[in-house]
Order: C-alpha cells, then structure tokens, then sequence
C-alpha cells in the first residue's frame, strides 16, 4: 500500500516522505512485517541551508529547497545531490506535474523552472514573496504571497490575477482548476471558481497557514492558536473539540477521515471520523 507521510518542519509543513529544516531531512522508514509504530531517520542533506519546502514525483525524484536559492535532489541511488538554481534568493516552496515539469518560488517574486535538465528563471512579473505554489497540471499553475498576490502560469507566461486582498498568503490548495482556496493573515481565505478569485467569511481572524481538501466541499485550513475551520461546499465553521492552542502550521490528509495538523511544540493533531468528532 502506497503510504504518505508528514512532519512539522519548524516553519512550514511538507508533505511527501520527507521534510527538512537546517538541512536536516528525515524520512520514514516502513519495514516489511515491522509493527505499525514507525520511525524517523535523519539523512544527510549536504547542505546547512533551511529547508522550507519538500515535493516528489516518486520515492526516488524528491526536491527539497531553501535559503539562498539551495534546491537539494534525493535520486535512485540513495543520496541528496546539490543542484544549481542560479538564485541565491529564500526558496519557500516547490511544486510540479511530473519529473519535467517543476516550479520552485520564493523572495522577491523569485520563480525557478525544471524542465527535467536544468533549472532556470521565469519571470512572474511581481516583487511580492511567493509563499506557495500549485498546479492542477503544467499548464495551470499558481503562486501566491505577500500584499495579496497571486499569479497564474498557463503554460507559456506568468500574469498576475486580481485576488481583491492585500493579506499576506501563505498557502494554496484546489481539487481541480474551477475549485481552489488561498487562505492568508487576518483569517483572509480566497476562493476561486475557474474565472475570478472571491473573498468567503472564514469567521476568525486568525493567521492560517495552510489549506488542504479531500474534494472541493470537504476543506480544512489551520492557523493560529490551534485555529482548524473546514468548508462543508457552503460556508466555512470553527472545529470543535480542537485539543490545543498552538499555532498549526500544516495539514494535509489521505481522505476525509484521515486527516493529520501539525504545528509548535511537537503538536500532532489526527481528525478522529465519528459522531461528535473533531481533532484530538
């Protein structure tokens, strides 16, 4: 059974079989006929650089990227190659389609591309910090960031989309190209229906810092002081019986039922799927 996994990095959340901070990365190791308690196991990164975001095409194509333009490789032989971005800008997060077609964005409007040889510069046009990046597929990819931008690639140029916000985004997510959500300081989350982006009532002033769906009415985002609200395919309600007041940084699941938050202090929060649920 194919599994994934997550880990809080510190800063931001990465989800795959990997995530780093301080170029430490760690992996988790699942061992034939091991019980289900699994562990995790540093590896060497060959970098002293912070390591903000984690993306892989399988378990032997993983990206990681950070500090000063530093983009990390995992191949088939079992090590982390340094690989030359020509940035020495902060990288922030990593997205692609597939082994050819990969995105890399950061400070100061910073876009990097990989067409499966060599990674070079596109230009997106803005000056914000990117924070984020998704794609339904390499034809429509978007990064979002500071003072509310957000930036579309299709396939040939990036070109700025009105969000009708100035708050700082920190994360994007969609099921599909006609359903996809922003979510940002000030409890700001943004929707978009394949046309424009409208803002929608999260009812919490809270800083969120990620947004992830098993479909487009199934959403959840997390933030501050252990803010969890999900999106039913109508409006967006406060969980309750969260078990915690750290801020959350990530959140990502398998399905509806099987959904994990992470955030300070080591916090781990699992979405129990009963009556009366909520996470714990």
């Amino acid at each position: 059974m194919d599994r994934k996994y997550l880990v809080k990095t510190g800063l931001r959340m990465g989800f795959w079989r990997g995530a780093a901070l301080l170029g430490v990365l760690l992996t988790v190791h699942c061992f034939p006929n091991s019980p289900p308690a699994n562990s995790w196991g540093a590896q060497q990164s060959g970098s002293t650089s912070s390591l903000h975001g984690v993306w892989g095409s399988d378990t032997t194509d993983i990206w990681a990227v950070g500090s000063s333009g530093t983009i990390q490789n995992f191949n088939i032989d079992g090590t982390w190659v340094p690989q030359s971005s020509g940035s020495t800008a902060n990288l922030s997060a990593i997205w692609g389609s597939d082994t050819k077609y990969i995105w890399a964005v950061g400070s100061s409007g910073t876009i990097l591309y990989f067409d499966g040889l060599t990674w070079s510069p596109q230009s997106s046009g803005s000056s914000a910090d990117l924070n984020a990046v998704w794609g339904s597929d390499a034809n429509h990819v978007f990064a979002v960031g500071s003072g509310g931008t957000i930036l579309s690639y299709d396939g040939s140029s990036w070109t700025s989309q009105s969000s009708g916000s100035t708050a700082n985004l920190s994360a994007i997510w969609g099921s599909d190209i006609n359903h996809m959500f922003a979510v940002g300081s000030g409890g700001t989350i943004l929707n978009y229906d394949g046309n424009s982006w409208t803002s929608q009532s999260s009812g919490s002033t809270a800083n969120l810092s990620a947004v992830w769906g098993s479909d487009s009415a199934t959403v959840f985002t997390v933030g501050d002081s252990g803010t969890i609200l999900s999106f039913d395919g109508t409006s967006w309600s406060p969980n309750p019986n969260v078990s915690t007041t750290e801020k959350l940084y990530g959140v990502w699941g398998l399905d509806s039922t099987n959904i994990w938050a992470v955030g300070d202090g080591g916090t781990i929060l699992q979405f129990q799927a009963y009556e009366g649920c909520g996470f714990l």
